[in-house]
């Protein structure tokens, strides 16, 4: 029946099964009666049933080599989707290097403007500095150092800030020289940290054995006060120890004086930029704080309040967008690049005049970029618009989902996220 040792692999010598008709073919009679086939020849039914065999061993071959194109096919797409998840990376890296320098860009020509109308900040003189390679006859060679003098502690803790913003911005560029300001920053306020508690010490000094009850009455009195309400305070302190009334304590309100001067009239704006800072900063927030510049602003009240920019703490929030797509391209061992998710903005107005309106603000696409949006904050005397460029999407206005837009304590917030959307081919 065709059976031979191609097929079979075994003889009659070596048979494990001890048949002695292992090698004979097995006729199925009732088959062959049942197909019409008995009264074939012996030969006939050999040469029928090799050829049944010949048929499926091309068909097994047929089986397997399309089995090795899928494979191969297979490989090759996985290497194909390989590379376009390259291409893409590539890509979203480059866009984010354009963006980057977009806002350094930004950030530079701020500070530009700011030195031509005479306003400039401690972080425009020293990026000039660094950054006048090209323009040497028009910056004055000081050294930079010098642009730290007579800077107070909240000023150089900004410039820290302006500092951190620069090297994220210049991509590793100029870092030493951002370092060696860094350090020389962080001296003058411990310097001026120090010289500050020696003050209070003399202060405290000063006072002992006149009145005891000073101090109690100094942290009564200047608790939930604004710089505004100190200063007046001082003010009638003063007044009161001139006018010298028969029965007034000149030696305790002098104590009280003395004590209210080595006290920061800052000291409410910034216990409440600290308490704010300091309250559930996420691993995937990062602190925002380049300001975009605004056209000349003209304030009707400007003759009876000094215009001032307001002191703010703002948060980018970043992560992943596990969108279809990311789903398909991505995995957490080789995940997408970051994107914008959302934003805090904790912008404080402790000297507003007009406590009871509320700070308002303002989105306003970019015309030359469709991507970004100008958000501007405006409240009232004495405090100047101010504004930040954002990334342009539609926000999520459900509480839920963390928006919060209220003015309470003196700090007007405004924290949203993005509206997000399920990726279809």
């Amino acid at each position: 029946m065709g059976w031979d040792n191609d097929y079979l692999h075994y003889t009659n010598n070596d048979n494990p099964f001890g048949d002695a008709h292992l090698l004979e073919p097995f006729v199925w009679g009732k088959k062959l009666e049942k197909e019409g086939l008995l009264e074939v020849s012996r030969e006939q039914l050999e040469l029928r049933n090799k050829y049944k065999q010949e048929e499926n061993r091309r068909e097994l071959e047929k089986v397997k080599k399309l089995r090795q194109e899928r494979e191969l096919q297979r490989q090759r797409e996985e290497e194909a989707a390989l590379e376009q998840r390259g291409k893409e990376a590539s890509q979203l890296e480059l866009w984010h290097r354009q963006e980057d320098q977009f806002h350094l860009e930004q950030a530079r020509l701020r500070s530009k403007i700011r030195i031509q109308d005479g306003r400039a900040k401690p972080i425009d003189l020293l990026a000039k500095y660094v950054g006048a390679e090209d323009e040497v006859d028009a910056v004055e060679m000081h050294e930079p150092y010098t642009y730290l003098r007579g800077l107070q502690i909240k000023d150089l803790e900004d410039l820290l800030i302006d500092i951190k913003v620069y090297k994220e911005l210049e991509k590793g560029k100029n870092l030493d020289y951002w370092n060696d300001i860094t350090i020389i920053a962080e001296d003058e306020i411990h310097k001026l940290q120090k010289t500050k508690q020696t003050e209070y010490q003399v202060a405290l000094g000063r006072r002992e054995g006149i009145h005891t009850s000073v101090e109690d009455d100094v942290i009564k009195i200047i608790k939930g006060k604004t710089a505004a309400q100190l200063v007046a305070l001082q003010t009638r302190i003063e007044e009161k120890i001139s006018g010298k009334a028969e029965g007034v304590d000149i030696g305790y309100w002098e104590s009280l004086l003395s004590q209210l001067k080595v006290e920061n009239v800052m000291t409410a704006e910034e216990k409440a930029m600290h308490r704010e800072v300091s309250k559930n900063m996420g691993g995937d927030e990062s602190q925002f704080s380049v300001e975009s510049s605004l056209e000349a602003q003209v304030y009707l009240w400007s003759d009876k309040y000094r215009p001032r920019k307001p002191r703010y703490f703002n948060r980018v929030h970043t992560g992943f967008e596990w969108n279809k797509y990311n789903q398909t391209h991505y995995d957490m061992d080789n995940p997408p690049p970051k994107i914008v998710q959302g934003y805090k903005f904790n912008i404080f107005y402790p000297d507003l005049i007009d406590k009871n309106v509320t700070p308002e603000y303002f989105l306003t696409p970019c015309s030359d970029n469709k991507d970004f949006a100008l958000l501007r904050f405006k409240a009232g005397p004495p405090y100047e618009d101010i504004a930040f460029k954002i990334v342009n999407r539609e926000w999520e206005y459900s509480y839920k989902r963390g928006f919060r837009c209220q003015f309470h304590n003196n700090i007007f917030q405004l924290w949203f996220h993005f509206k997000r959307y399920r990726y279809r081919r």
